[in-house]
């Protein structure tokens, strides 16, 4: 049985005040609905990460094992689903299944202890290049944010938010985060679908 672990309850709670906490009540019901809907048998609920979701090992008919995530029913989920369903398996999970309405993806399920966070820099760019499949054309209905739009706002966000830190790092560093802004905010001739928040701990190994 599906149980909404707590720390995400009082994020929702904290986020999105009535509105998150609807949606937790609703949670259990939602999973349910899923599980109904693909044929799942529930394992066990994985550890929350940062984001208004949850992420529940499944396995779907014939054993295959999965994962599925629920989220806040935003604008994210849609995306989401948008960017996985475009990259296609290649470089990033599988879509298994979606109904974004909802905020559920259903995945591929990777090997969420075999990330590149232990490996040393060099393997680990080498690991991080073999997902250069990422690159693709966007689609022209995607709503996918522009890295350029998203960068002209950090270019009036960063200096406000250094100063209102007390200019808690040297200057040079600020002028460096500056200048790779304002080159992302030279929109590309030929735009290109990229990952988000791109990090070693998000490049997880493949299950087989």
């Amino acid at each position: 049985m599906f149980e909404v672990p707590a720390v995400l309850a009082e994020r929702a709670s904290k986020d999105r005040g009535a509105e998150g906490g609807n949606w937790i009540r609703q949670l259990p019901d939602i999973i349910t609905g899923a599980q109904h809907r693909w044929s799942l048998g529930l394992e066990a609920v994985l550890p929350p990460g940062k984001e208004l979701s949850v992420l529940v090992a499944v396995t779907m008919p014939g054993s295959q094992p999965a994962v599925l995530k629920a989220s806040y029913p935003d604008a994210r989920p849609r995306r989401e689903a948008a960017a996985l369903a475009r990259w296609a398996g290649h470089g990033a999970a599988a879509l298994l299944g979606a109904d974004p309405d909802r905020g559920l993806l259903l995945l591929e399920r990777l090997a969420p202890d075999r990330s590149l966070v232990a490996e040393d820099d060099s393997r680990a760019l080498l690991s991080a290049a073999d997902t250069q499949q990422l690159c693709v054309p966007p689609h022209l209905e995607d709503s996918t944010p522009a890295a350029a739009d998203l960068a002209r706002r950090w270019l009036t966000l960063i200096p406000g938010r250094y100063r209102a830190l007390g200019r808690p790092f040297e200057p040079r560093l600020l002028d460096a985060a500056l200048a790779a802004s304002r080159g992302l905010a030279r929109a590309p001739r030929k735009p290109v679908l990229l990952h988000g928040d791109f990090h070693r701990g998000n490049v997880l190994a493949g299950s087989h």
